[in-house]
């Protein structure tokens, strides 16, 4: 058995919303993102829309300013450092874009593996492309994180989850131990999945190194069912 952290990336990792922010700053966000909120369109229409209208190239000084006006939680790097003293394997699974993800991250130095949806450049312009869409899925996302994590588990891992929004509800259903904040923080609650609400990385460190001390990596028996149910379909 192995401890493997699945973190979600806008809003966790990053202290504000970075999709949004991208596509407020570089493309035409409405009418598209309050079609996404009131249920006019789902999540890939609005990533389609919001792609197609962004300028092509971008301007890389201004993506540069972009990038460096963001900020990421002050105790990210301390606990990507801390998952590898103790031989956890992380990743970042995001709904978002890998365009702007890489050079968040790069800005930061940190190197961890990357799950999530990509924009092709073409000749004339981008494409947006989900490489873990599935149609057997109604969950917030283009792409199901539920898909890209038990793509890469097995069936015994113990599974952390970070997140805090809408594209989180589904993949928490099949996490072991769940750390939460926001929307994410609610949809637990009312939903009454286990979980342990945070503010910060900080919290998340100090809760995992007692979680773990004293349970032993236990799986969680309902969500190893559940995955266990997948793995035999597939």
């Amino acid at each position: 058995m192995k401890v493997k952290v699945f973190c979600d990336f806008d809003g966790t990792i990053t202290l504000k919303d970075s999709g949004d922010l991208f596509f407020q700053t570089f493309s035409r966000f409405e009418p598209f993102h309050t079609d996404l909120l009131e249920g006019r369109i789902n999540v890939r229409q609005y990533y389609d829309s919001v792609v197609s209208e962004l300028p092509f190239p971008i301007n890389e000084n201004q993506l540069q300013t972009f990038i460096d006006s963001l900020e990421i939680d002050p105790y990210i790097v301390k606990f990507f450092q801390f998952c590898k003293e103790n031989e956890i394997a992380v990743t970042i699974v995001s709904d978002g874009f890998g365009f702007y993800i890489s050079k968040i991250l790069e800005k930061y130095s940190i190197v961890v593996p990357v799950i999530s949806n990509k924009i092709l450049i073409l000749e004339t312009g981008y494409k947006a492309v989900f490489p873990y869409s599935t149609e057997g899925c109604k969950c917030f996302s283009a792409s199901c994180k539920k898909n890209a994590i038990l793509s890469n588990i097995s069936s015994d891992d113990l599974v952390v989850y970070i997140g805090d929004g809408r594209s989180d509800y589904c993949p928490v259903q099949f996490a072991d131990v769940v750390f939460a904040k926001g929307m994410l923080d609610v949809y637990c609650a009312q939903n009454h999945i286990s979980y342990f609400p945070f503010k910060s990385f900080f919290d998340i460190q100090r809760l995992l190194a007692l979680y773990l001390k004293k349970n032993v990596k236990k799986t969680k028996h309902s969500n190893y069912i559940q995955r266990m149910a997948i793995f035999l379909r597939e």
